[in-house]
């Protein structure tokens, strides 16, 4: 019996009009030999009017080339349930997905149930369900009947039973995950914990994406976790080394077999992405993956949210309860409060604090970190 091969990539986002193909020949001739071939689609196309919804964080849209770029590149699924997808309102997704009819698309929708249900597909004899869900977010569908239009969250009470109803129906259950702490080399075990239930409820592998960089991946009972891909194209500026690498994921799925798996490195050259070839990567790879078997691991996941809260939280906390940052310069201060006198800052604090709260991966990182400090003392 044949394989069901599968080609899983990161996060997307195509802010600028390109011209000519995304894809390196290296790599085009790695997706042709997927059946299904599936991205994070990070942000929503968007109108000439639209209007960027109340939010704490950027707002982000693609280019109407976008679309059309992956289609050339042999992207067939679109998975859209992300903290961006939503940066734009009702009718930016109604625009998104408009133009990606006719495609196979999870993870969000202008209907609750259109935004959590799986999409079924059967080949070569095989039944796989496929799920898009991400972390909150302030455009995550929570109300199913006050809310118009969001992407599935990941801890919705829906969501654990949507997954068992597909194991019993399905010979594998493959989850993408938008989650996790941005451009930290490993996940909190929070994460690591909540992944591996979804493994315990009926899932088969689990694709991470979010964190905008590698992390690693290890097996758990008979499943695969893949806690992070890193960023597959996203044209925006920034200073991290891994910024424009990562890798994708090949699955080889066949009935009564476990899921065969290969880690493909790439890397995003200018406006093309090719293979990565480059050993030092490679060998980064191997030490992010490592760290999950490691006697150390929980010590560097403490460390790093102490780190976390000195150099990122206690300034958005800061902001959120005064909206002062610790770094504000004088003149910042000034402006502060000129705010407070004249009330002119209280909402957006009151979404900052909001982002703080709700959104697991900052929650989790400052229960830690606190936890940390209060032991200490």
């Amino acid at each position: 019996m044949d394989n069901l091969k599968l080609l899983f990539v990161g996060d997307v986002v195509i802010r600028h009009q390109v011209e000519d193909r995304i894809i390196h020949p290296d790599f085009a001739a790695v997706i042709k030999a997927h059946e299904i071939v599936s991205c994070n689609f990070e942000a929503p196309l968007i109108t000439p009017d639209a209007s960027p919804i109340r939010k704490a964080g950027p707002h982000v849209f693609q280019h109407d080339c976008a679309i059309k770029a992956l289609d050339e590149a042999g992207f067939n699924l679109f998975s859209l349930a992300n903290n961006h997808i939503y940066d734009y309102g009702y009718e930016a997704l109604q625009h998104t997905l408009e133009g990606l009819k006719g495609r196979a698309v999870i993870g969000a929708g202008l209907a609750f149930e259109d935004a959590y249900k799986p999409q079924i597909i059967t080949r070569h004899g095989l039944t796989v369900g496929l799920f898009s869900l991400a972390e909150w977010g302030f455009g995550a569908f929570t109300d199913k009947n006050g809310q118009k239009g969001g992407y599935a969250w990941l801890n919705h009470e829906s969501v654990n039973a949507s997954i068992k109803e597909a194991r019993q129906h399905c010979d594998f259950v493959v989850v993408q995950v938008h989650a996790g702490v941005e451009e930290m080399d490993f996940p909190l075990p929070e994460w690591r914990a909540r992944y591996r239930e979804l493994i315990d409820l009926g899932a088969d592998v689990i694709i991470g994406h979010h964190p905008h960089v590698p992390q690693g991946w290890e097996h758990y009972q008979d499943g695969l976790i893949f806690y992070s891909l890193g960023n597959f194209y996203f044209d925006a500026q920034s200073s991290h080394p891994l910024w424009n690498v990562g890798y994708a994921v090949s699955l080889s799925l066949q009935k009564d077999q476990k899921p065969a798996f290969e880690v493909i490195p790439i890397v995003k050259k200018g406006n093309q992405i090719l293979l990565n070839q480059d050993n030092e990567f490679i060998d980064h790879l191997s030490h992010i993956t490592g760290i999950l078997d490691s006697a150390n691991y929980s010590m560097l996941a403490n460390e790093e949210a102490l780190k976390l809260w000195e150099t990122v939280y206690s300034h958005y906390y800061s902001f959120a309860s005064n909206g002062v940052a610790r770094s504000d310069s004088a003149y910042s201060l000034l402006k502060v409060i000129y705010r407070w006198l004249f009330k002119k800052n209280r909402t957006q604090q009151h979404l900052f604090l909001l982002h703080n709260l709700k959104i697991e991966s900052h929650r989790f990182a400052v229960e830690r970190a606190l936890q940390q400090m209060i032991d200490k003392v």
